[in-house]
């Protein structure tokens, strides 16, 4: 057994024998409704187990390697948690004495300081700032007789869950760190942007790679259009980005690295299918093409000005085997009122009806009802929420 200050050698040991090749919990966070495509991706990644779909998530098991994967290659997921531990705590002493068995050493090492985030619901603790302190005093204690004295500090590189429910608490490492929607390339926005992740999983439920031709006549800075050609050559949305993990004690560089070259080499270089992006804001395009840039697509998006109204979409899809018209519809949130809002779709959704014959369409709206009285009638919807507004995908063909 291992006495006194812990040493590179002696951790090592002990995570050989507890961490490296056991079983752990996992759980990948999602917008509820993009559920069940975040299950078909985490069932695909190397080294899973069980999966389970649970309401904003999907709940698994695999060996530590899965979190490298996870955190590499899930489009839709916000974040990616390590199960660290669980537990009764009706008190804040029973709540102390719980945490201080957990062997924090195999997950903050010789990190300087940790950070802790409380939730808790239906349950007997409830202060925020006591269940903080509680566990912060936890770790002190389990970690000083080893020569470690990480503090709690908000801005730490490794950040911790405390969630109580029903009186049981959760113990979880966010493993992602930063939210993943911020995938890298994302340095200018338009007003109301779609988030990464819900773009990637608009795409995904659209089925872009079925597609030879894309158009997003109301692009802004281009989310849409370049999660889909990021989706359609395979490239995987955390392979230029930092993650929390890494600064875990049991992140292995080179194998990370490795995890990266694999998946790397399985992108696509060529993709024949046209993405055109249309917007009325110059401001937008400029953004929409810095982004691209950023994500090494300028090549393969084309960004122009045009009004989605006066777009002549039969002449677009000339050269077109399969055409898409793949686009998040004005809101009335932020770029004027619910009424304005509906009546540019309603206008918008007229005119695509007219020139579109023969066009899949897949909208994000909040305004179903104006799509359905000019004539498109989908054939599937997928509702979601986006910057906390009820919104709904819906897909079909232009009759």
């Amino acid at each position: 057994m291992d006495r006194g200050p812990l040493s590179d050698r002696a951790l090592l040991r002990r995570l050989k024998r507890h961490l490296f090749k056991k079983q752990h919990r996992f759980l990948a966070v999602c917008s509820p409704g993009f559920e069940r495509l975040l299950l078909a991706e985490v069932e695909r990644l190397p080294g899973v187990g069980s999966a389970e779909l649970i309401r904003g998530g999907v709940a698994f098991e695999g060996v530590l390697d899965v979190l490298y994967h996870a955190n590499l290659e899930l489009r839709t997921a916000h974040r990616v948690l390590l199960r660290v531990a669980e537990f009764l705590a009706q008190s804040y002493p029973m709540l102390y004495d719980r945490a201080k068995r957990v062997p924090w050493e195999l997950y903050i090492g010789f990190e300087p300081s940790f950070s802790l985030s409380v939730s808790a619901k239906v349950s007997r603790l409830r202060h925020h700032r006591k269940i903080e302190k509680t566990v912060g005093d936890a770790v002190s204690s389990a970690l000083m007789p080893l020569g470690l004295s990480p503090v709690i500090a908000r801005e730490a590189a490794l950040p911790f869950q405390v969630r109580f429910f029903q009186d049981r608490c959760m113990l979880s490492f966010n493993t992602s760190g930063a939210h993943l929607h911020r995938r890298g390339y994302r340095t200018h926005v338009a007003e109301a942007p779609l988030r990464e992740t819900l773009a990637a999983g608009v795409a995904i439920a659209s089925d872009v790679g079925a597609y030879d031709l894309i158009v997003d006549p109301f692009c802004g800075s281009g989310t849409l259009l370049i999660e889909s050609a990021l989706y359609r050559v395979g490239r995987p949305p955390g392979l230029e980005r930092e993650f929390a993990f890494m600064y875990a004690p049991y992140f292995q560089g080179s194998k990370w690295d490795r995890f990266k070259r694999e998946a790397s080499s399985k992108v696509r270089n060529s993709d024949p299918a046209r993405l055109i992006g249309f917007d009325l804001s110059a401001e937008a395009l400029r953004a929409a093409e810095h982004n691209g840039a950023a994500a090494g697509l300028l090549d393969r998006i084309v960004f122009d000005v045009a009004d989605a109204r006066e777009v002549r979409y039969q002449d677009l899809r000339e050269h077109a085997r399969r055409p898409l018209l793949l686009s998040n519809l004005p809101y009335g949130d932020r770029l004027g009122s619910d009424s304005e809002a509906r009546s540019l779709v309603t206008e918008f959704c007229h005119r695509f009806v007219r020139s579109g014959r023969g066009w899949d369409y897949a909208l994000i709206t909040r305004h179903p009802s104006a799509m359905r009285e000019v004539g498109l009638r989908p054939s599937a919807t997928f509702p979601f929420r986006n910057g906390g507004l009820e919104v709904v995908l819906v897909c079909g063909t232009v009759p």
